[in-house]
């Protein structure tokens, strides 16, 4: 564990993370000078629930959830690319199992991924939390919110515990993020370009979203486009969707495998 933890204590691991951060200060920069002088007793407009990055889709928003397949690259996903490079990848595999190491690598590019989407979304939510009222969303006031049954996974906590709703819209995000970190990885044990590591996982997701958003299929979607709390497209019911989402990370892990154990042989 040790030697594991020393290994993603680099600065380029911690790049999405703080790419992320200054899209969430610029977002807090920008909102917060202009809503609370407007608050003046309206605070069923202005709560953190209505306009967290998650609920506040400007260009801010659709910008941080666009990037979520950089963001999450720009982690500790880096690690396999940057052992093949070096040469250390076969020099560790002398000393550990072909299996430990992919398991390894895949656990702390999806942990490292994860992480990367969520913080910032939880820290914008936090500083709102501070300084918003802290207010229920009201069904008639707020209902040009576009959080609708069909729209939003549990549509109906945010009219009575939208905290909740909150927290599951930040795990979705990690997931979406730790998918894409996990391809990332993927990608590297089979690609020896650095820009095609870290691009693959955004140019798939921008392919995702453009067909998606001219389906009217709620099958056909965008990992990216789950991970928002405010809907943009009808969403799948949610057992199916956990259930391919463990199917596809079952299917990264075996071909991130295969990938490893090829390359060992090399």
């Amino acid at each position: 564990m040790t030697f594991w933890l020393a290994r993603i204590n680099n600065y380029r691991y911690r790049l999405g993370l703080l790419i992320g951060c200054v899209i969430v200060t610029i977002h807090l920069v920008t909102i917060l000078p202009v809503i609370l002088p407007q608050i003046n007793g309206r605070t069923t407009f202005f709560t953190p629930y209505t306009q967290w990055l998650s609920m506040n889709l400007t260009g801010l928003g659709v910008f941080y959830f666009m990037a979520i397949p950089i963001l999450a690259s720009l982690s500790s996903a880096q690690i396999i690319s940057d052992d093949l490079r070096s040469g250390f990848f076969w020099q560790i595999n002398r000393h550990k199992k072909i299996w430990q190491y992919a398991l390894t690598t895949q656990l702390i590019a999806a942990i490292s991924g994860a992480l990367t989407v969520m913080l910032p979304l939880a820290l914008d939510f936090i500083v709102l939390w501070c300084v918003l009222p802290n207010i229920t969303p009201n069904i008639f006031l707020n209902y040009g919110n576009s959080i609708f049954p069909g729209l939003t996974f549990f549509a109906d906590l945010y009219y009575t515990h939208p905290a909740l709703l909150v927290m599951i819209y930040l795990l979705i995000s990690g997931v979406v993020g730790a998918g894409f970190a996990v391809f990332s990885s993927l990608v590297a044990v089979y690609i020896n370009n650095r820009f095609a590591t870290l691009s693959a996982g955004f140019v798939i997701s921008m392919m995702l979203t453009i067909l998606a958003v001219q389906s009217s299929n709620p099958m056909l979607q965008s990992p990216v486009l789950l991970a928002s709390e405010i809907g943009l497209k009808a969403v799948p019911n949610f057992m199916p969707t956990v259930l391919a989402t463990i199917i596809g990370f079952i299917i990264m892990a075996v071909i991130h495998y295969l990938g490893v154990k090829r390359r060992f042989n090399v």
